[in-house]
């Protein structure tokens, strides 16, 4: 009887043994991974600073294109409303 009950103990209890260790084991790698992730924008965070402290000023060619184009802006034209349909009327 008592060897019966003691069985019947050990099956019972030992899918749960089983499954917290699993947890445990499920935990741990989760940790695991948002550490590695912790870590990996760090050195993203150090990346872009670094970036953004080296592009203080533009260099001289973008300086300037932006002065040209700032000087000398695209010709306009007068443009119909109905451009869309003038063409299409010229197609058929």
């Amino acid at each position: 009887m008592i060897a019966t009950a003691s069985l019947f103990l050990a099956t019972c209890f030992t899918p749960i043994a089983f499954s917290q260790s699993s947890e445990q084991a499920t935990l741990d790698i989760i940790r695991a991974e948002v550490r590695a992730l912790n870590e990996k924008v760090g050195s993203l965070d150090k990346q872009v600073a670094a970036i953004e402290s080296n592009s203080g000023d533009p260099p001289a060619a973008i300086r300037a294109a932006i002065e040209y184009v700032a000087a000398n802006p695209p010709p306009v034209e007068e443009k119909s409303h109905n451009t869309w349909y003038e063409y299409l009327r010229a197609e058929l």
